[in-house]
């Protein structure tokens, strides 16, 4: 099935105005829906634009879309938009994002290994917020993957002045875990993409050093804020062409298969609560994107 969607020029400057929004700090945002549920957080008229019904009519309750948006649709929240009267598509079938449909043929087969690294920071030497989460965060998801996987889950909280190789964690060790999760800060420099990081202790790791790392990751999933953007995604229309540039590249190149990210700053206390559930659900036997 194929099917062909055209925009107009105010659609198109709609669906930017509503990107721009989405990007607001939490609080902004819940200002503007108190004010104006009905057009977020996508408006009815851009609904069928973006998940067309020639293809939600063709797929059968609990079938995965497997998206790969370019242009403006790239970091927009698709799995979120409302069906109507409060139903997300999400609700009906998983979402599942690929920078390219070209990625498909180089999934990587035989045996994965079966242990989990929690790896947090909730004090860098950055001078950014201490994340008072963090502990308690890597602690829960430990007790759960220990009871699922015992002796197979390995935690760690990485001081100010540490790093992941003082705490016996260097880069080339991250190839023996299945499952691998930070909790920490990221920072994403406007027009350095390669530059973005996992700020870790007294350490940043950077995208550019992940492209060495050899990795067996079923998932790796970032308790980080912002590090699922890409360059030219910051304001008004992308320049960056349709690539997937910052940590996304580097750790399927390294042999990551399933990433979770967030696109936008993330607020701790929710973001403790969503990792805590995803990561049951991955413990039970879920599928990544079920999961989610």
């Amino acid at each position: 099935l194929c099917v062909e969607v055209s925009w107009s020029e105010p659609e198109l400057a709609l669906l930017d105005h509503c990107r721009e929004r989405l990007r607001k700090p939490l609080g902004d945002i819940f200002d503007e829906w108190m004010s104006d549920s009905s057009a977020f957080p996508v408006p009815n008229e851009l609904v069928e634009k973006i998940v067309p019904p020639q293809i939600r009519d063709r797929l059968k309750e609990g079938q995965c879309w497997l998206v790969s948006p370019h242009g403006r649709l790239c970091t927009f929240p698709i799995h979120a938009v409302d069906l109507g009267n409060d139903n997300p598509l999400v609700n009906h079938w998983p979402v599942q994002y690929i920078p390219t449909f070209a990625l498909l043929p180089q999934r990587r087969g035989g045996p994965s290994p079966d242990a989990v690294m929690l790896l947090g920071c909730a004090e860098d030497a950055w001078g950014d917020e201490i994340l008072k989460q963090v502990e308690g965060e890597i602690e829960q998801l430990y007790n759960l993957w220990s009871a699922k996987r015992p002796g197979r889950a390995k935690k760690c909280i990485i001081p100010a002045s540490g790093s992941p190789e003082q705490a016996g964690l260097p880069l080339e060790t991250w190839r023996n875990y299945e499952i691998i999760h930070f909790a920490c800060h990221g920072e994403f420099p406007e027009g350095r993409p390669f530059d973005a990081a996992l700020r870790l202790g007294a350490n940043a790791i950077r995208a550019s050093e992940l492209f060495t790392v050899q990795l067996r990751a079923a998932v790796v999933s970032l308790s980080a804020c912002s590090l699922g953007r890409r360059a030219g995604s910051f304001s008004g229309v992308d320049n960056a062409g349709d690539e997937w540039v910052g940590l996304y590249l580097p750790l399927f190149y390294s042999g990551a298969q399933n990433l979770l990210v967030s696109l936008w700053e993330a607020d701790s206390i929710p973001a403790v609560e969503f990792m805590k559930k995803f990561h049951k659900a991955l413990s039970e036997g879920a599928t990544p994107v079920v999961a989610f």
